[in-house]
């Protein structure tokens, strides 16, 4: 733009030369990129026509194929069945099959012998193959190749009609016995690939092949013009043809290198006059710019204080008094006077500020606002008065700039606060998932274990002799008998948000184990982010449960023989009683002593019976022996 300026100052004859320069340039890169437009155009053309070649190619070799696949087939059935039961019934089959064949014929010893179909082809039966010069010149190169090979195109014998014929060998016994031709008419292959009869605007096609009587090449589909230049052709050695492609002679591509070129002249002319004018207002642009690099440059500052302190703060490892000592001495750099400015950053009772700091009126502030609960503010001042700008004597984007950097202390200052938070919770919850007795695991909502406390690994190392680290997947942990239900649990926790209990006996490689297991959500709001287990043995638990299980059938039993016992022991303390009660009445009522006597000694025994018996029910009760 300097150069423009002083071309500028010289006067009229120095912009007309300099819009001279512009159109000659201008006029050069035009018909470049006229040229280059032109090549690729013309580069485009030949691979539309070279895939038009292929696709039609493709197509007449699909009809070619069909074509053998035919001529084979009536070859098995001629060697497997010579009678001909099979070939009126199979060939209009064959044909139906095939679009593009109109005649199967079986020559014998080279004579035609059969023909499909017959009706218009009678003269065909009879004729002998080798009897016509190109027909015998083309089956003879084909034996000795030992290769299929099309033959034709030809004219046909009835009609005037052009055809190919494709001819497969029969053997009997390993004897050449018959040969099977099929043969395709133009008529046919036109109506499969129209665009061989040459009636569009676009491409024409040609068939070019050898005689293999004259040696010329004969050439065959009427209509083909080409345009000058633009031909392709590809060879076809399954009949010795050439078929050629080319875009037809009236054919016009829209490739107008002359209008394109002549719209290069004026657009240079056009690029010429603007160069003219636009010169003209050169130091005024010359001052815009001078500004916009004023302006960008200041941006650039302003990014590389954001980028510098957020390099500083993402090291969330060193502490709060040294990182703000290092950002509060970047963010003189990112103002629009560095030499005269200064900064501070006030966190309650904590002030960093850079050495040359001092409280003045031209400032700019942003509030700071933490998790815990504190508060300051940034602040960067000017030393002495400077030009106004938009707020003062600072920029908008300087406002922008200390609301980006107060945004990214308060990011890190908050992200310390609560890493700090989660590092003591986690500590706290780490002691006491160890303190515990019980078995604990938690897992994310993958159910990867997060932490395994020390009960849970030592166990896990005895049942299963191998260890349970943090990261396993807890499912694929466990025995394959039990994932499944583990796994349905797990889930129905997570999806219902309830914590689950109960209990489950574990038969493992090392013994048997019964533990009572509670499963509970970890939610994160309403969310729930993964499981916590407890598992605790209840084997002792067990034993004294089935103890005292057995202990209460044995008292069951006892009660119920004590019950019998003492039925018996009624009646026996009924009986010795009974007789003391009837002594007693005789004796009352009985006159003579001696009789007295007697009746008061059997009262004795039957006192002594009725004690023996009180003294069993006492060791019954008590359980000793008087």
């Amino acid at each position: 733009m300097k150069i423009m300026a002083g071309i500028f100052k010289k006067g009229k004859r120095a912009f007309v030369a300099y819009a001279a320069i512009t159109f000659v340039v201008l006029l050069i890169i035009t018909q470049l990129l006229v040229y280059q437009r032109y090549s690729i155009n013309r580069a485009a053309e030949r691979t539309d026509l070279e895939h038009e070649l292929d696709e039609v190619r493709g197509r007449l070799g699909a009809i070619l194929l069909h074509n053998i696949s035919t001529a084979n087939t009536v070859a098995m059935l001629y060697q497997h069945d010579r009678t001909f039961n099979w070939f009126d019934s199979t060939s209009p089959k064959l044909l139906a099959l095939n679009e593009g064949l109109d005649m199967i014929q079986v020559y014998e010893v080279n004579v035609a012998t059969h023909v499909y179909p017959l009706k218009g082809n009678e003269k065909v039966i009879g004729q002998d193959l080798m009897k016509i010069p190109r027909f015998k010149a083309e089956a003879e190169l084909s034996d000795k190749t030992g290769q299929l090979a099309f033959a034709g195109p030809y004219d046909r014998l009835l009609t005037k009609d052009k055809a190919i014929a494709g001819r497969v060998r029969a053997y009997d016994h390993g004897r050449l016995a018959a040969r099977i031709a099929v043969v395709s008419s133009f008529s046919s292959i036109f109506k499969l690939i129209p665009e061989f009869q040459n009636k569009g605007d676009k491409f024409v096609f040609r068939l070019g092949k050898k005689s293999p009587l004259t040696g010329q090449v004969e050439y065959f589909f009427d209509g083909y013009t080409p345009k000058a230049g633009w031909v392709d052709s590809v060879y076809m050695p399954v009949g010795a043809w050439t078929l050629y492609a080319a875009y037809h002679k009236g054919y016009e591509s829209g490739n107008n290198v002359y209008l394109l070129s002549l719209f290069g002249i004026l657009f240079s002319a056009l690029g010429a006059l603007f160069v003219y004018n636009r010169t003209h207002e050169t130091l005024r642009l010359e001052h815009a710019i001078v500004k916009k690099t004023h302006d960008l440059d200041e941006r650039m500052k302003e990014l590389s204080t954001i980028y510098q302190a957020n390099e500083i703060l993402k090291d969330e490892l060193q502490s709060v008094s040294i990182a703000l000592s290092r950002v509060v001495n970047i963010l003189p750099a990112g103002w629009q006077y560095p030499d005269v400015c200064a900064a501070r950053i006030v966190i309650g009772d904590d002030v960093y500020a850079t050495k040359n700091y001092e409280d003045t009126p031209h400032k700019l502030q942003a509030l700071l606002s933490f998790a815990d609960g504190r508060a300051g503010n940034v602040e960067v001042v000017y030393l002495k008065k400077m030009p106004r700008e938009d707020e003062g004597p600072f920029l908008k984007e300087e406002r922008e700039l200390i609301n980006s950097i107060a945004e990214t202390i308060e990011l890190f200052y908050n992200k310390k606060y609560h890493r700090e938070r989660i590092t003591r919770s986690e500590g706290i919850l780490r002691s006491l998932i160890e303190a515990t007795p019980v078995a604990i695991v938690l897992c994310d909502k993958d159910f990867n274990l997060m932490a395994v406390n020390s009960v849970m690994a030592t166990r896990y190392i005895q049942m299963m002799g191998k260890s349970l680290e943090v990261g396993d997947n807890f499912i694929e942990a466990l025995v394959p008998r039990d994932r499944e239900e583990v796994y349905n649990v797990f889930t129905k926790v997570m999806e219902e948000h309830e914590p689950i209990e109960y209990e489950q006996n574990y038969v493992l490689p090392l013994g048997n184990l019964n533990i009572n297991i509670t499963v509970a959500p970890v939610m994160s709001g309403d969310t729930a982010i993964g499981v916590a287990v407890a598992m605790h043995d209840i084997a002792n638990r067990k034993r004294r449960e089935e103890e005292h299980h057995r202990m209460l059938e044995s008292l069951t039993q006892h009660k119920a023989a004590m019950g019998e016992y003492m039925r018996l022991l009624t009646q026996k303390l009924r009986e010795p009683l009974q007789a003391i009660e009837d002594q007693v009445s005789q004796a009352t009522a009985e006159a003579n002593e001696q009789k007295r006597k007697e009746i008061i000694e059997k009262l004795q025994q039957l006192v002594q019976r009725a004690d023996k018996v009180v003294v069993s029910l006492d060791e019954v009760l008590t359980g000793k022996k008087s």
